[in-house]
């Protein structure tokens, strides 16, 4: 019992089947589990995927990233949950945002719900540090949380995530709007960002060739009329008349 609790706790996380391969055969890796789990030893993420108790309190051992890595083998953590790995959450909330190619259900596991988005492309995914967390660098970051802004909880929310990155890497940036080739990402992408471009040191032809790879015909940057209700000729886009202005008015904390 111990000899496998010591090799769980050197693993973190662990599939059913990594039990398996201990004890050297399922019965016996489902009867142990059991036992962990009803002692509080280890939790049980969702089906097969288990994770290591702190002896003295309880708690996975592992943070909700790692956990979220964990899922599948081409997980990721993305959108507001990436940006707030990466340091530039505005608001904290309960929920962490993964995407995977797998076809996996939302679950809850410890207090936070993990909610799962269909990924198709592992492009610009890192593992830094110990290896532990998947997550999209902060150029993809970015890119997907405008292409998708009510997975980071709204426009203003958006405006202020960005507003925080002090620097991000127009080649990359581009790159990754090449490989989706949405006329209308591109344009999107565009306007949002020329509103940071001296902060976050973007190339001019960043700018330009977002606008000119952009949509040909007037879009609305989000779905609320109310929000997107200026139109902006150069960049056939509506939306509000000053971008910054959620800078102004959102002086509330983080909860």
């Amino acid at each position: 019992m111990i000899k496998y609790l010591e090799r769980l706790h050197e693993i973190g996380i662990f599939t059913l089947d990594d039990v398996c391969a201990m004890t050297g055969n399922m019965h016996s890796a489902q009867q142990l589990m059991q036992n962990y789990v009803k002692k509080g030893l280890v939790g049980s993420i969702r089906r097969g995927l288990y994770c290591v108790n702190d002896l003295s309190t309880k708690t996975p051992v592992a943070n909700k990233f790692e956990i979220g890595s964990a899922i599948a083998e081409d997980a990721y953590i993305s959108y507001h949950s990436a940006l707030e790995y990466h340091g530039f959450a505005h608001q904290m909330t309960f929920e962490v945002q993964v995407s995977t190619s797998k076809r996996i259900s939302d679950f809850t596991h410890n207090g936070l719900d993990y909610k799962i988005f269909r990924s198709y492309s592992n492009k610009y995914v890192e593992t830094p540090l110990l290896g532990k967390t998947r997550v999209s660098n902060l150029e993809r970051t970015v890119i997907d949380c405008i292409d998708n802004i009510d997975r980071v909880g709204g426009l203003e929310e958006l405006v202020h995530c960005i507003s925080a990155i002090s620097l991000l890497n127009s080649s990359k940036m581009l790159d990754y709007l090449d490989g989706i080739n949405k006329s209308f990402l591109y344009q999107k992408a565009g306007f949002i960002l020329q509103y940071f471009k001296e902060n976050m040191l973007l190339d001019d032809d960043f700018i330009k060739t977002c606008k000119e790879k952009g949509a040909l015909h007037p879009k609305y940057l989000t779905n609320d009329r109310n929000e997107s209700n200026f139109y902006h000729k150069d960049w056939k886009l509506y939306g509000p008349q000053n971008l910054l202005s959620y800078l102004e008015q959102g002086n509330y904390e983080n909860v």
